[in-house]
């Protein structure tokens, strides 16, 4: 036992002793187990992900006894989510950055179990973290939380020989070495550990095919969580993984960053995948504008399932596309996309508004495209996420409209605008621009059409959902309690 200032902690960890892993829900406020957010995200209730696969690696390395809480085991201040949290042991949990908040509340409250911090949020936040939790798992923990634990329980050497944590020392944050991300191989070994809540819960798999990406966008962190190369799952692992999911949930969506980053690979996949009967399910998967070079892949992509991609389009103006080292003239970008939605897939646009190079004039064009070109569409503000170069750059230009004391990571899922725009009169414009693009692309007139012109039929019955989601629920997205109170705030900036 020793005394980090704050409370004695007991190192010790028994094999039987019970882990209770869990994944904040996004909330209003960032509160603690406050009233949901109304975004996309947390509507859809996709499975939680990191705590299930280091779940299952702690079960690998023997540890039987785990638990899991996720927005599918109900509210986290429950009695029985409570019961349940007191009699654990070792209590680990897992946020990005708009739940960081609940996490920090979360670990604070149970200061008498071990605590254990990882996922995105932590990552990139670590000295923070260590403040707060006994240890911090930076990066990948599918190998790290197995060892720390097996240290934990008297099995191996000291924590300091566990490579990739964080942990505070005699008021001195300490860092392990650092830990080498996991090979396909590795990858390709585990298998997340759902439990029949989660599965009971879920109407859309996730299937994670691979991680990493090659690409540089200065909005984006997943670079350098997971590297600038694809790490593919093997085509055995993906498809035992949606033979065990079979009879779970409607659709399947494929996680990867995007899936047709190795067209070779993804062919042999979708080839395995058709040979296998493992179709039987429509699944949904990310993409490049790339899609559209090939043919014969989009020919392989929907006799496998696919039939719905989402697009990172970002934008249809060069300026805005060079700002954001994408690589792609806007010229490609609309012929690219026009062919993908001909073929037949559902084209779902994601859009970044309020770029450098960006002005109200192009996002009025942007907002008079979007509707005729793509099936759905959402259309964020650009995020400083902790981590990404944008955050480096905004905070060396003292742009970002919250103080660092209080940044309201709750915000940052990119429907609030968190920055001072270059070409925009203010931030306030800016958001009121996202709010009628919005409005524009959701509205009634819009909507009807997608319900009339939608081909295949398939489609046509999802655009009936859709339409039916924004015009019953979109409004508590664009006017949620904490949507409206950001936007009196930015009304109050000079």
């Amino acid at each position: 036992m020793y005394d980090k200032g704050r409370k004695m902690i007991k190192k010790q960890l028994s094999r039987k002793d019970l882990i209770v892993l869990v994944e904040p829900q996004p909330t209003q406020f960032g509160e603690l187990g406050g009233d949901p957010s109304y975004d996309i995200y947390t509507s859809y209730k996709l499975a939680a992900r990191g705590i299930h696969y280091i779940g299952a690696a702690a079960k690998q390395a023997g540890f039987q006894n785990i638990a899991y809480l996720s927005q599918h085991h109900g509210n986290i201040n429950s009695f029985e989510n409570r019961k349940l949290l007191q009699e654990a042991a070792l209590v680990g949990v897992s946020s990005i950055t708009r739940t960081d908040h609940q996490a920090i509340k979360l670990l604070n409250q149970y200061k008498d179990k071990i605590t254990v911090a990882g996922g995105f949020g932590p990552s990139f936040r670590s000295e923070e973290f260590a403040r707060h939790a006994d240890y911090v798992v930076i990066g990948e923990a599918e190998e790290t939380f197995p060892e720390l634990v097996e240290t934990l329980s008297g099995e191996r050497g000291t924590v300091e020989e566990v490579n990739g944590i964080a942990f505070e020392k005699n008021s001195e944050i300490i860092y392990t070495g650092p830990r080498t991300r996991l090979t396909p191989e590795r990858l390709s070994i585990i298998h997340p550990d759902y439990d029949k809540t989660t599965l009971d819960g879920i109407k859309t798999v996730p299937i994670e095919d691979s991680r990493g990406c090659p690409k540089d966008c200065n909005f984006c962190t997943v670079t350098k969580a997971y590297g600038r190369s694809f790490r593919n799952k093997s085509d055995q692992w993906i498809g035992d993984e949606l033979e065990r999911t079979r009879s779970n949930g409607q659709y399947i969506f494929m996680t990867g960053d995007n899936f047709i980053g190795n067209k070779k690979r993804a062919k042999g996949l979708l080839e395995h995948m058709i040979e296998n009967d493992l179709n039987s399910k429509p699944f949904v998967f990310q993409s490049t504008i790339q899609l559209a070079d090939d043919e014969e892949l989009m020919k392989l992509l929907w006799k496998a399932g696919a039939r719905a991609v989402c697009l990172g389009i970002e934008s249809i103006d060069d300026e805005i596309l060079n700002g954001m080292n994408k690589g792609y003239s806007a010229e490609r970008v609309i012929e690219s996309v026009r062919k993908i939605r001909e073929y037949g897939f559902w084209t779902h646009g994601m859009f970044i508004v309020g770029e450098d190079n960006d002005n109200p004039k192009k996002a009025r064009e942007l907002c008079e495209w979007a509707p005729r070109n793509v099936d759905s569409a959402q259309f964020f503000a650009l995020i400083p996420l902790p981590g990404s170069n944008i955050e480096t750059q905004f905070k060396s230009e003292r742009r970002l409209v919250y103080p660092e004391s209080d940044p309201h990571y709750n915000l940052y899922e990119g429907d609030h605008v968190l920055f001072r725009p270059k070409n925009f009169e203010s931030p306030l414009e800016l958001q009121k621009t996202l709010y009628e693009m919005y409005k524009n692309f959701y509205s009634w007139k819009n909507g009807i059409k997608r319900v009339a012109f939608s081909h295949p039929w398939g489609h046509r019955v999802i655009a009936v959902g859709l339409l039916a989601y924004t015009k019953f629920h979109g409004k508590n997205v664009l006017h949620s309690p904490q949507s409206k109170v950001h936007l009196n705030y930015l009304k109050s900036l000079r």
